[in-house]
């Protein structure tokens, strides 16, 4: 996407009314809030730009495009590096389309990995897969002799706990529905009509 169009879309709603509305969203108001959050969150234009091409293609796939654009901005604006992050989309395109899978398809997930930004590059590194017990049991065990404070220890576990069903759920969306996992290509198949 051109930035100087990108830039334009910003600053006047009604001109980006109908290049939103090509990506599926009922609220395209909300839709421009969306974006240009992510623009003032620390991101430069042009790794926007490259977000937006990627939503252009992305959204209209999804079951519901809307709540994943808002979950989108909510995860980038909670991020300790919102720069970082949209190099990562730059650089890696799959990373995106999989987080927006997770973001329309449940917000209670996208509540999670909100909250624990971290997760997301756990979820990353093990892509869902099965872990066993006895590592879980070894990896929490380890992190909770290095704590003292009560309260430490139930927020370790507490964590630990919401990454595990952050893991499972991923394996369970994600794995099951995206093409190089081994699901089908058009991994939006619960796209409502309207």
């Amino acid at each position: 996407m051109d930035i100087a169009e990108l830039h334009r879309y910003l600053d006047h709603p009604a001109a980006a009314a109908g290049w939103l509305a090509g990506w599926q969203l009922d609220d395209v108001e909300r839709g421009h809030g969306n974006l240009v959050r992510m623009a003032l969150s620390g991101m430069t234009l042009d790794l926007l730009a490259t977000i937006c091409d990627q939503l252009a293609e992305q959204l209209p796939r999804l079951s519901d495009p809307d709540m994943a654009l808002n979950n989108l901005d909510r995860f980038i604006t909670a991020t300790r590096n919102p720069l970082s992050l949209a190099s990562l989309f730059e650089r890696d395109r799959e990373a995106l389309p999989i987080l927006l899978q997770i973001f329309s398809t449940s917000q209670y997930l996208s509540d999670l990995l909100i909250t624990d930004s971290e997760s997301y590059d756990l979820l990353r590194m093990t892509e869902g897969q099965a872990v066993s017990r006895d590592t879980l049991v070894n990896e929490l065990a380890s992190e909770v002799a290095a704590l003292s404070e009560e309260g430490a220890i139930l927020a370790a576990l507490r964590r630990f706990k919401r990454r595990e069903t952050l893991r499972i759920s991923y394996g369970d969306i994600v794995r099951s529905q995206h093409p190089r996992h081994g699901g089908p290509a058009d991994f939006a198949s619960g796209r409502r009509d309207s």
